[in-house]
């Protein structure tokens, strides 16, 4: 089958997890219950890798939480190996040679959409007002988030302020 054409679902850590859907462990086969372990262990992998990604990017703890929250809704394991897909689209990812996304790329990916974010609230008018670097509306752990995401965004409100 073409890797392109397969439908894939959200990874999900539920009790049917790949349970034979939904079937007491007990009335499960063989291999029903082996393939329900391979896919707990390729999760638990699919888990680690998203966490060392994120600490190579140096992440906080709760960024790198919500990010294996993420990556739980959005891959999926296919043979043991896990897959990012699209949201809502069930088709694989894709760098831009053409390869199945990795785990680190998807991370990647997902960080600078974040950055993006956050550069575009904090360049909207409404922000202008709450520069943390102002007297008016100082803010250290504001500042400390800023400096540690965008440093060059850091260094331009220190300049405004």
């Amino acid at each position: 089958m073409n890797e392109q054409n397969r439908n894939y679902e959200p990874l999900s850590l539920g009790p049917s997890y790949r349970t034979g859907e939904g079937k007491p462990r007990e009335q499960m086969t063989i291999g029903e219950q082996m393939s329900a372990a391979r896919d707990r262990q390729a999760s638990f992998r699919l888990e680690a890798e998203v966490r060392d990604a994120a600490r190579k990017l140096d992440l906080s703890t709760r960024e790198i939480e919500d990010l294996v929250q993420r990556a739980r809704q959005e891959f999926v394991i296919l043979n043991g190996e896990p897959r990012a897909i699209r949201t809502g689209r069930s088709e694989a990812l894709r760098n831009a040679i053409g390869r199945l996304l990795t785990v680190e790329e998807w991370a990647i990916q997902i960080k600078e959409r974040s950055i993006r974010a956050v550069a575009s609230v904090l360049s909207s008018p409404a922000w202008a007002e709450k520069n943390p670097y102002r007297r008016e509306s100082w803010n250290l752990t504001e500042q400390m988030r800023i400096q540690r995401r965008d440093p060059a965004l850091a260094a331009r409100l220190k300049q405004e302020a």
